[in-house]
C-alpha cells in the first residue's frame, strides 16, 4: 500500500515533538546533568573554599602582626624600670641618748608618728610599753644616708628633765639609739601615683599565700589565662543574666592595670589574655607577682592614687609590710576587690565583712590554720588614724625650692630619690598648734574678726643653719601661698641691730650718748622724711645700748646717717641678706621688704656669734637604692669680729630683759639668756619678732594679706607668739665665751660717764679694751639697789 505523505509528514512531526521535550526535561533538577554541568558546579565551590582560605590566611597574619605588636608592648613595657616612683621627703631622724631633754609625752607622740604599737611585751620591731617612768621598745631597722641602723631593744628612764637612762635588754648603756625619720612628703608625677616599691623577697610568705588563695588559686598553674576560671565566670553571668564575675587571672589583672584600660568590651578582654599569655612566656611567675604588687590600685587620696601593698601599709598601717599581723594583710587582700566600696577610712563595717571573709578563705584554703583566722577575726580593723596627704607644706616649698636647682623634674617624680631633711616634727607640731591658738587669742582680745591675721613662723637651729619648722600661714596644712618664703613685709626695727653693729665697728660704745631729738633728712627731690618715735616724743641724749634696748626710731636714723648708708647695706649684706637694698635713709628703720626665711638668714648669724651659716633644709640626697648623691654639709664664714658680737650680744639681750622684748620673761624662765629685736611698721600694719636661745632661733610675722592697719605693735603681736612657742619647745640658755680683748666697766645710765658699782644709776656694761669712758661723774659711792650682773654670769666675764 502507498504512503499517504499528509499522514506521513503528521507522524513525523509529532515524533519529533517529544523528542524537543524531552531535551527540556533534562535541564530540570533531578535529571542527570551532563559533565560540563557537574565542572561548573566544583569550580564554583572550589572558589569559595578559596575565598574562605585567604580569608583566613589574611585574619591569621593579621594576627601574628597583632600578637607581634603587643608581644613588643609587653617585653618593651617590662624592660629596666617598671613603675615612676616618687622622690620621698624625710624629716630628721630623732636620736635617743641619755640627758635628752625630751619628755615621756613627746617621745610616745614621736612613735606614734612612726606608727609604733603599743603593747605589753614589745618584742617586734615597732613596738613599744611604758611602765611608770620606763619605756621599753624594740626599734626598727633602717638605712639611712650615714649608715644602717640596726634594730636595738631599748629601756629608757625618764625624769623631770628628759631621759636619765638609756640601756639596751641586756641592761648595758647605749651610748646612741636612732628612731627611723618619718617620711613627711612626697614629689609625684603627673599622674599622682605613689607607690614605695617592695621585692618579694621581702613580702611574708602568708601574705603571697592569701594572696593568690584569694584572687587566683592556680596562679603557679596555668599559663596566663585560667580555661576552667573563664568558664566559671561565663557559667555565672548566663545564670545571672548579667555581668556577674570575671575570669581574670593575676596576670591578666596586672596586664590590665599596666597596660590598657579598664574598659569592658569583648576586644579588651582578648588583648588582655593575649598579652597575659606572652608575659607569661617572658617573664617569670615571681616576676609577675612582684609587679602586681607594686601595681595594685588600694585607694585614693585626694588627688593622689595610693599604688602597690608597699605603701598600702605604710597609709594604712603606719608600718612596713613585713610588719604587718594577720588582720592586716588580710584587710589589705580584701581591698583590691573594690578599693572604694572597701575603704576602711570610709566604709569600715563593709571592710571589717571583707577582711573576715579573706580570713575565712585563707583558713579554708590552708593559709592559715582556723584558730589564727578566728584570732584575727577578733581584732579591730587596726588602721592609723589621722592619715594626712601633706603634713608640712610650707617646708616641703622649701625643700621643693631648693631640689629644683639641683635635679630635673623627671629625676624628682620618676626615680625614688631619697630627700633627708632636717624637719624636726615634734618642735614643728608644737609651734603649728601655738601659732594657730595664739593667731586666735590676739583677735579675740582686740575684738578683731576671724581669720583678720595671718603670720607666718620660721625656726632654725643657730649653729647649722638648719630649718627645723616653718608656718607659712594659720591654714597649717594648705598648700598654697608660702608666707614663711614669699611674704616680702617691711620689717621695721628688725633692721636696728645692723645699725648698732655698724656704729660699733666704727668707733662707737654701747656707752655712747647718741641724739634722739627730731631729724629732718631732705632729699635731692626737695621732699623731706621725719622720723618720728613710736612714743611721739624725743628722748635728749640716750645711751647707744639704750636706744637700741627701747628701740627709738630718731637716735637710730640719726646713727645711721652718721656711719654711713653704703657701710650699713654692706653689713646688712655680709651678715645674710642677699637681695638688692633701697639706698634710702628710711631703709635704716625697717622700710625694706623681707620675708621671715630671710630675716631667719640675716639673725642666724647674729645668734651664730658672728658665723653666717646661711639657712637649709636638705641634709643628703640619696638613690631609690640608698647610695648617696649629693650631701649639703655645714658652711660658715666668719663675718663679724668676736670683740663687736660680743657688744651687740650684749645689746640684745638688754633689749630682752630691759627693752621691748621684757615681755618674755613673764612667760619664761628667768634663767635663759635670751636675745632679740621686735619689728613694729608704719600704722603697726606688720609686726614682727627675731630671737633666739642656746639652741633655737625663731622669727614670727604677723600682718593682715590685704595690708590692712592692725592694733599690734611687734611687742604686743609676734612676742606673743615667740614666746608661747619657746616655752612650748623648752630651749636650753644662750652660753658663749667671752672672747679676748672685752673689759668691764660700770657707768652712768643716764651720761655715759664712768662711776663706781654703788652709785645712781650704775650699769655694768663691755668695751673693748681701750675704749671705756675715761670721765667720771663724780660719784662719792651712794649706795643704790644692787645691779643684777646677768650678763657676766652667763658669759663668764671677770667683775671690775
Amino acid at each position: 500500500m502507498a504512503s499517504n505523505p499528509r499522514f506521513n509528514k503528521t507522524r513525523n512531526s509529532t515524533t519529533r515533538k517529544p523528542a524537543k521535550k524531552a531535551s527540556s526535561r533534562s535541564s530540570k533538577p533531578g535529571r542527570r546533568s551532563t559533565p560540563k554541568t557537574r565542572k561548573g558546579k566544583t569550580g564554583r565551590r572550589f572558589s569559595i573554599f578559596g575565598l574562605l582560605l585567604k580569608v583566613v590566611i589574611v585574619l591569621l597574619a593579621l594576627l601574628i602582626c597583632w600578637t607581634i605588636y603587643l608581644n613588643a608592648r609587653v617585653t618593651t613595657g617590662f624592660k629596666g624600670k617598671l613603675f615612676a616612683e616618687p622622690a620621698r621627703v624625710f624629716a630628721r631622724p630623732l636620736e635617743l641618748y641619755q640627758g635628752l631633754t625630751m619628755a615621756m609625752g613627746d617621745l610616745e607622740q614621736e612613735l606614734r608618728r612612726l606608727g609604733y604599737r603599743k603593747v605589753i611585751n614589745p618584742v617586734r620591731s615597732g613596738e613599744y610599753s611604758i611602765t611608770g617612768q620606763t619605756m621599753e621598745m624594740v626599734t626598727r631597722q633602717f638605712t639611712h644616708w650615714d649608715g644602717v641602723n640596726p634594730s636595738q631593744h631599748l629601756m629608757l628612764d625618764f625624769n623631770h628633765d628628759g631621759i636619765e637612762r638609756v640601756v639596751n635588754n641586756h641592761g648595758d648603756p647605749a651610748v646612741l639609739a636612732r628612731l627611723q625619720p618619718l617620711q613627711i612628703g612626697s614629689i609625684y608625677p603627673g599622674q599622682k601615683e605613689d607607690r614605695i616599691l617592695i621585692q618579694i623577697s621581702d613580702v611574708p610568705d602568708v601574705f603571697v599565700k592569701g594572696l593568690i588563695s584569694v584572687e587566683d588559686r592556680n596562679y603557679y598553674h596555668h599559663f596566663g589565662i585560667s580555661p576552667t576560671g573563664i568558664l566559671r565566670a561565663l557559667w555565672a553571668n548566663v545564670s545571672s543574666g548579667h555581668l556577674a564575675q570575671g575570669g581574670s587571672t593575676l596576670t591578666q589583672q596586672l596586664v590590665k592595670n599596666y597596660f590598657l584600660s579598664s574598659e569592658r568590651s569583648l576586644w579588651r578582654k582578648g588583648n588582655e589574655a593575649l598579652m597575659a599569655m606572652l608575659l607569661e612566656w617572658h617573664y617569670s611567675k615571681d616576676q609577675i607577682l612582684e609587679a602586681y604588687m607594686n601595681e595594685v590600685y588600694l585607694a585614693q587620696d585626694g588627688a593622689r592614687a595610693i599604688h602597690g601593698f608597699g605603701l598600702g601599709a605604710q597609709e594604712f598601717f603606719g608600718a612596713p609590710l613585713r610588719e604587718l599581723r594577720l588582720h592586716q594583710m588580710a584587710l589589705l587582700i580584701g581591698m583590691i576587690k573594690g578599693p572604694a566600696v572597701y575603704n576602711p577610712m570610709t566604709h569600715p563595717e563593709r571592710a571589717l565583712e571583707r577582711r573576715n571573709l579573706v580570713l575565712d578563705i585563707m583558713a579554708d584554703q590552708g593559709v592559715v590554720t582556723a584558730d589564727q583566722a578566728g584570732w584575727a577575726k577578733k581584732q579591730p580593723l587596726d588602721i592609723r588614724s589621722g592619715r594626712q596627704r601633706i603634713r608640712y607644706p610650707a617646708f616641703l616649698d622649701m625643700v621643693r625650692r631648693q631640689l629644683q636647682s639641683l635635679y630635673r623634674p623627671e629625676d624628682l617624680t620618676s626615680e625614688g630619690l631619697k630627700i633627708y631633711t632636717s624637719l624636726d616634727p615634734r618642735i614643728q607640731s608644737r609651734a603649728e598648734e601655738v601659732f594657730i591658738d595664739q593667731l586666735q587669742q590676739l583677735e579675740k582680745n582686740y575684738k578683731l574678726d576671724n581669720d583678720f591675721l595671718q603670720g607666718a613662723l620660721v625656726i632654725t637651729q643657730p649653729e647649722s643653719g638648719e630649718v627645723l619648722a616653718m608656718v607659712g600661714g594659720r591654714r597649717v596644712r594648705f598648700d598654697g601661698y608660702n608666707r614663711a618664703l614669699d611674704s616680702r613685709r617691711p620689717v621695721g626695727s628688725l633692721l636696728k641691730p645692723v645699725v648698732y653693729l655698724t656704729a660699733l665697728e666704727n668707733g662707737y660704745t654701747l656707752a655712747t650718748p647718741i641724739d634722739d631729738n627730731t631729724l629732718v633728712v631732705s632729699g635731692k627731690d626737695g621732699s623731706e622724711w621725719q622720723p618720728t618715735n613710736f612714743d611721739r616724743r624725743s628722748h635728749g641724749q640716750p645711751l647707744l645700748l639704750q636706744a637700741l634696748s627701747h628701740s627709738y626710731n630718731q637716735a637710730t636714723a640719726r646713727l645711721g646717717m652718721q656711719v654711713g648708708l653704703g657701710k650699713f647695706m654692706a653689713n646688712l649684706h655680709d651678715l645674710g641678706f642677699e637681695r638688692e637694698v633701697d639706698a634710702y635713709p628710711a631703709t635704716l628703720l625697717g622700710a625694706q621688704g623681707m620675708s621671715p626665711l630671710e630675716v631667719a638668714n640675716l639673725y642666724g648669724t647674729f645668734a651664730a656669734n658672728g658665723f653666717r651659716t646661711p639657712v637649709k633644709s636638705i641634709r643628703a640626697v640619696t638613690t631609690s637604692d640608698d647610695s648617696v648623691l649629693e650631701t649639703f654639709d655645714f658652711s660658715f664664714k666668719q663675718v663679724v669680729d668676736p670683740v663687736d658680737m660680743e657688744l651687740l650680744q650684749f645689746a640684745l639681750q638688754d633689749v630682752m630683759r630691759d627693752g621691748t622684748g621684757k615681755y618674755a620673761y613673764r612667760r619664761l624662765d628667768p634663767e635663759l639668756n635670751l636675745a632679740g629685736k621686735t619689728g613694729t611698721t608704719n600704722d603697726q600694719r606688720d609686726s614682727w619678732f627675731a630671737g633666739y636661745t642656746s639652741d633655737y632661733l625663731a622669727v614670727v610675722w604677723i600682718g593682715n594679706d590685704d595690708n590692712k592697719m592692725t592694733p599690734l605693735t611687734g611687742s604686743t603681736g609676734a612676742l606673743r607668739i615667740w614666746t608661747e612657742v619657746m616655752n612650748a619647745i623648752k630651749p636650753q640658755a644662750y652660753l658663749s665665751r667671752e672672747p679676748a680683748g672685752i673689759e668691764w666697766q660700770w657707768v652712768n645710765a643716764k651720761d655715759g660717764h664712768r662711776t663706781s658699782k654703788n652709785c645712781p644709776d650704775a650699769i655694768q656694761i663691755p668695751f673693748r679694751e681701750g675704749t671705756a669712758p675715761q670721765a667720771k661723774d663724780g660719784c662719792a659711792g651712794q649706795v643704790t639697789k644692787p645691779v643684777q650682773n646677768w650678763f657676766k654670769r652667763w658669759f663668764g666675764g671677770k667683775k671690775n
